[in-house]
C-alpha cells in the first residue's frame, strides 16, 4: 500500500488541530469552525487520495504520463 507523503500528511494533521481548538470557541467562531471542518475533511480525502495515485504512478519510473480518467 502507498503512503501519503509526510508533507501532506503533516499539513494537514496541523490543519486538523487548528480546525480542533477553533472549534472550542463558543458562539459564532466554533460553529463556523464546524462547518470549515466538514467541508475540509472532503478536500483533505480527496488530496491524499490523488497525492496517493501520483506516488503509485512514479514507483519504479522515471517518466509518469497521467493521463485523464
Amino acid at each position: 500500500m502507498l503512503d501519503i507523503p509526510a508533507a501532506l500528511k503533516t499539513e494537514h494533521e496541523n490543519l486538523h488541530a487548528d480546525l480542533s481548538a477553533a472549534i472550542k470557541v463558543p458562539g459564532q467562531t466554533g460553529q463556523a469552525a464546524k462547518q470549515v471542518a466538514v467541508v475540509l475533511h472532503e478536500h483533505f480525502v480527496s488530496e491524499e487520495e490523488f497525492a496517493m495515485r501520483l506516488s503509485g504512478c512514479s514507483v519504479g519510473s522515471q517518466r509518469v504520463a497521467l493521463l485523464p480518467r
